[in-house]
């Protein structure tokens, strides 16, 4: 995994290709969160953005998945764990695939033929889509929760046994 500056250096020198020979050659591969293709979709200069862009997807050989997503496979392993009642017996693998390609595909996909647009969006307009999931996932979890008859005071016993 390769930091910004140096994906910007190597835009710079639309050198992606011969980075990923040599990469190759020595038995390496390149891998790349999103985070890193969000940082460098931030850079002011249109034509030194789009270089970039160009160099770290062409270069890439394995998009990862977002640090959201790890992360909550963690907490839903060690809920199965410690704790598989919480765990629902059939999750809903479509909605977790349908974010997963977004992130390691269509993203990217993206950001090579419209980087511009990533930069143009206004932050408070980003916040307010942001926010806006958020309320929602939380409406759908909490109308789940009304439907399963789920009560937060069982909770309250089960963390003291801890």
């Amino acid at each position: 995994m390769l930091d910004t500056n140096l994906w910007a250096y190597i835009g710079d020198q639309a050198a992606g290709e011969r980075v990923k020979r040599l990469m190759r050659a020595r038995g390496h591969r390149a891998v790349s969160p999103p985070s890193v293709l969000l940082e460098v979709l931030q850079h002011p200069l249109d034509e030194k953005r789009a270089a970039i862009v160009r160099a770290l997807v062409t270069t890439t050989d394995e998009r990862l998945r977002t640090e959201a997503d790890v992360g909550a496979a963690e907490v839903v392993a060690e809920a199965r764990r410690l704790r598989p009642g919480w765990v629902r017996a059939l999750p809903d693998s479509g909605r977790e695939a349908t974010w997963r390609t977004s992130w390691t595909k269509q993203v990217w996909r993206r950001a090579v033929e419209h980087h511009e647009r990533f930069r143009q969006t206004k932050p408070f307009e980003q916040r307010k889509r942001e926010v806006e999931h958020i309320v929602a996932a939380q409406r759908e979890t909490r109308h789940q929760a009304f439907h399963a008859n789920f009560s937060l005071t069982d909770l309250a016993g089960s963390w003291r046994s801890l």
